[in-house]
C-alpha cells in the first residue's frame, strides 16, 4: 500500500511464508517518476520499513522484517554517501539512524492515512487460501499520493 502512495507499480502482495519472510511485495518504479537517486532511495527506504511499521502496531517484534532493514540501512547509507537529501527529508540528521527513524514515522503517517485500505488490503490477504494480490486486484483501491 505505501508503494502504491509513492506511485510505484505494484506486482503482487502476499503474505506467504518464505524462510523467515511473512510476506512480500512485489515493485517497480514507473519511469517518470523520482528522478532523483536520493528520491529513489527515499521512496525504497519507506516502503521497506512499512511492514515492520505494520507488525509493531500490532505489538508483532521479531527479526522477520531484517532484509528490508538491511535494505534501508544500505540506502540511508548511500544517501549519506551522496550527501543530498531527499525532497521528503529536508531537516533532521543525515544520518542512518535519523533518516530510518523519518522513514519509519513516514510510513506510519501514510498508512494511517490510508488505514481503510490498510484494513481491505489485510482482510483480502487474509482470506482462506489466498496466495496474494496482482496488480490488477489493486486497481480497487484508492490510495492517498505521498
Amino acid at each position: 500500500m505505501v508503494a502504491l502512495a509513492f506511485g510505484m507499480t505494484v506486482h503482487r502482495v502476499d503474505i506467504l511464508m518464505r524462510g523467515n519472510s511473512g510476506g512480500q511485495v512485489h515493485w517497480s518504479a514507473p519511469d517518470s517518476i523520482l528522478r532523483a537517486p536520493v528520491d529513489q532511495m527515499w521512496a525504497r527506504i519507506v516502503i521497506g520499513l512499512a511492514g515492520m511499521v505494520v507488525e509493531h502496531g500490532d505489538g508483532i517484534h521479531d527479526s522477520g522484517p531484517d532484509d528490508d532493514i538491511r535494505n534501508a540501512m544500505l540506502c540511508a547509507m548511500k544517501i549519506i554517501c551522496i550527501g543530498r537529501r531527499p525532497q521528503s527529508y529536508p531537516t533532521g540528521e543525515l544520518t542512518v539512524e535519523g533518516i530510518l527513524t523519518a522513514a519509519s514515522k513516514e510510513a506510519e503517517r501514510v498508512l494511517d492515512r490510508n488505514a481503510g485500505i490498510v484494513e481491505r488490503i489485510q482482510a483480502r490477504l487474509l482470506e482462506p487460501d489466498s496466495l496474494g494480490l496482482r496488480g490488477a486486484d489493486l486497481v480497487e483501491f484508492d490510495v492517498g499520493r505521498v
